[in-house]
């Protein structure tokens, strides 16, 4: 088992990796539309895989309640069914239940005390290593893919809002070009530039931070 714990350990250093992917495909996926780029925004490694961490950690935690909600109640059904089985079945036939249940449990315990020396050296063999590297690496690519797809098409929503609509909803913040201020729609920013869209102008702007205004609504304010 010590050769494959020290493939697991390399895992650990595969996660920043990770994260990086899955929020930069994210990224990606908000800007290529408009045709830029996140590294013309400034964005470096350890702020993509910080906000990678925070995002896949958002999503797996909302995943993981509605699993624990589906399992509960899964669990509950399958125990009520059993419990109904037990109570509805004539006295003789639920010892043969029972028998079987016993005659099943041994078998299984058998098997696996039979087979548990030859499964730990296949786990612990080098093609073992690599078809869990493998199968993990496959695996991984599920998330960074469907992140992309996500920032992808909320950035064509965001587009087709933009360029569809004469008035369009937006007017949360504005930039001041020229003398003149230009509503916005902040896309993506990173520690020099923001990419935004021009509303008035149906344009796709790089910005720096500082030009970067927000509008502070009644609401927002407490007393």
């Amino acid at each position: 088992m010590k050769f494959f714990a020290t493939t697991l350990s390399g895992l650990f250093f595969f996660f920043p990796a990770f994260l990086f992917a899955y929020y930069l495909a994210y990224a990606y996926g908000m800007t290529e539309v408009f045709d830029h780029w996140p590294m013309e925004l400034g964005v470096n490694y350890p702020e993509i895989v910080f906000l990678g961490f925070l995002e896949f950690i958002s999503v797996f935690l909302d995943k993981l309640i509605i699993l624990l909600k589906v399992s509960t109640f899964t669990v509950m059904y399958f125990f009520a069914l059993f419990f109904a089985l037990l109570i509805g079945i004539h006295p003789s036939a639920r010892k043969k239940f029972w028998n079987k249940v016993d005659f099943t449990h041994f078998k299984l315990n058998k098997y696996i005390k039979k087979n548990k020396p030859n499964l730990l050296k296949s786990m612990n063999s080098v093609p073992a290593a690599i078809y869990f590297l493998y199968f993990f690496f496959m695996l991984s690519t599920i998330p960074i893919i469907a992140k992309y797809q996500q920032g992808d098409s909320e950035s064509r929503a965001i587009r087709e809002q933009v360029l569809h609509q004469q008035d369009c909803q937006y007017d949360e913040a504005f930039i001041v070009h020229n003398d003149q201020n230009i509503r916005v729609k902040k896309i993506l920013c990173g520690n020099s530039k923001c990419l935004v869209l021009d509303l008035d102008n149906k344009l796709a702007r790089v910005i720096s931070p500082e030009q970067y205004i927000s509008l502070i609504h009644s609401y927002d304010l407490k007393k």
